[in-house]
């Protein structure tokens, strides 16, 4: 049954046997191709591996299914799928990861709620950031900030997009010690 593949798949993810329940979630797909959620699962896993466009195409599969099927199931899927998008990183990734974003937010039913379910602690904490680095990564400056903290090893933990995109204030914290020594830098730094 489709519960049998997932529950073995996921007891060889707990085992960090990651390809080996890649391939228990492809045989399942084999078996049932029209299981959205072997779909939504087997390509949330090829994301974690780096196998993004493996993961887009399970992932898109699974989206058509619920999209088909019924109405409110497929947030999941979408914010998988953006954010597949957001890890693939160039320019054409990031557009296409926005759009999933913005269809997310319709599902949630609006902007106001997606803000709520992903203000800092939320569970869509990490979403609304990627969402908003894609938007400023589209921009040139915005690109060279995120590669220059990328390579600082500087994590950006908060974004908040300034009105019409022109800029962005960001909440950043390093675990570099000579950073933090060097420029006497405490936890969390607004930019």
């Amino acid at each position: 049954t489709e519960h049998l593949i997932s529950s073995y798949a996921a007891f060889n993810k707990n085992r960090n046997r990651k390809d080996l329940a890649l391939l228990v979630y492809e045989q399942g797909i084999k078996l049932f191709p029209k299981s959205a959620k072997i779909l939504e699962e087997a390509g949330v896993l090829a994301a974690s591996l780096g196998l993004y466009q493996k993961a887009v195409n399970y992932l898109n599969s699974a989206l058509r299914l619920f999209l088909g099927a019924d109405r409110g199931s497929e947030k999941g899927v979408l914010m998988a799928l953006a954010y597949t998008y957001y890890r693939m990183g160039n320019n054409d990734s990031l557009r296409e990861s926005i759009k999933c974003y913005d269809e997310a937010i319709r599902a949630y039913g609006g902007i106001d709620r997606f803000k709520i379910l992903g203000r800092s602690g939320g569970p869509l904490h990490h979403h609304l950031v990627a969402m908003n680095l894609a938007k400023i990564r589209l921009h040139h400056r915005g690109n060279i900030v995120f590669n220059f903290f990328g390579k600082g090893k500087i994590d950006i933990i908060h974004t908040e997009l300034l009105a019409g995109n022109v800029g962005a204030d960001l909440i950043v914290k390093t675990d570099n010690v000579e950073l933090i020594e060097s420029y006497g830098l405490t936890g969390q730094l607004l930019v």
